[in-house]
C-alpha cells in the first residue's frame, strides 16, 4: 500500500506566499491613500474653520484678527498668485493671521514665519484666507478656496 506524505508542497507554499504579499501591498497603497485624502480633509477643514473665525471676529471687533506684517507677492508660488487673482484678491494687502486672537482650536499649523512659510495669510478687503506654504494632495498644491465655493478648495 502507498502511504502519501501529508504536508506542504513548496509550490503551494510559494503560490501563498505570493497571494499574501499581494493582498498586503494592495491594502498598504489603500491605506496611504486613505491617510492622505484624510489629512488634506484636515487642511480644508481648518481653512474653513479659521475663515468662520476671521469674519466672526471682524464682525465683533471691527478689524482683521493680523500682525502687523504685510506678505509681498514676489517670492510666491505662481500657483497661490494664479489663485489670488481668480478670488479678486490680487491687489488686496495679504496680512499674517495673529491666530493667538481667535478662538480656533487644533489648527497646529500656521504658528510659523514667513520665512518658513508656514502662516495664514488674510486679504484685507475679501477676508479670503490662505495657507502659505500649501497642502500638497494628489500632486497639486493646495492654499485656500477657489472663489466661494468649499467644494473647488
Amino acid at each position: 500500500m502507498n502511504k502519501m506524505k501529508r504536508g506542504i508542497t513548496v509550490s503551494t507554499l510559494s503560490v501563498a506566499i505570493a497571494i499574501m504579499l499581494i493582498l498586503v501591498s494592495v491594502s498598504s497603497v489603500a491605506g496611504i491613500r486613505a491617510i492622505k485624502t484624510a489629512a488634506y480633509e484636515e487642511f480644508t477643514s481648518k481653512i474653513v474653520r479659521l475663515s468662520d473665525d476671521v469674519n466672526i471676529y471682524v464682525k465683533k471687533n471691527g478689524k482683521l484678527p493680523v500682525k502687523n506684517e504685510i506678505v509681498s507677492r514676489a517670492g510666491m508660488n505662481s500657483d497661490l498668485k494664479s489663485l489670488l487673482t481668480n478670488n479678486g484678491d490680487e491687489n488686496n494687502m495679504l496680512y499674517v493671521i495673529d491666530l493667538s486672537k481667535l478662538t480656533t482650536e487644533g489648527i497646529n499649523m500656521g504658528e510659523g514665519t514667513t520665512e518658513d512659510l508656514d502662516v495664514f495669510l488674510v486679504a484685507e478687503n475679501t477676508y479670503n484666507v490662505y495657507y502659505l506654504k500649501g497642502f500638497e494632495y494628489r500632486g497639486e498644491k493646495y492654499y485656500g478656496f477657489k472663489g466661494t465655493d468649499i467644494s473647488d478648495l
